[in-house]
């Protein structure tokens, strides 16, 4: 049985291990829809596009020591790829 719903994309944010996959999970099974991760995103992005092109989508992959930086370190690269993302005069390219 499908059940009414007055979304058709939901996006569930928060801090790493508040549960969001578990409760995302619960939601596939109640409305019968699909799950989307932002990490299978990612992981297109960087199939499909190539560091030269789209530096802030490969900036992961192309700093092997990300991890080693602290938090507020991360900040300026996620703000980057979400304007490479934006179409328009934000855009990365």
């Amino acid at each position: 049985m499908l059940v009414s719903r007055s979304w058709d994309i939901l996006i569930i944010g928060g801090a790493s291990g508040t549960g969001k996959t578990s409760i995302a999970r619960d939601l596939t099974r109640f409305y019968e829809i699909d799950l989307v991760r932002v990490d299978d995103f990612q992981v297109l992005l960087e199939a499909i596009t190539t560091p030269e092109a789209f530096p802030a989508l490969h900036y992961w992959a192309t700093h092997p020591n990300w991890r080693d930086e602290d938090a507020d370190a991360s900040v300026g690269p996620l703000i980057d790829v979400g304007k490479a993302l934006m179409p328009g005069p934000c855009s990365g390219n």
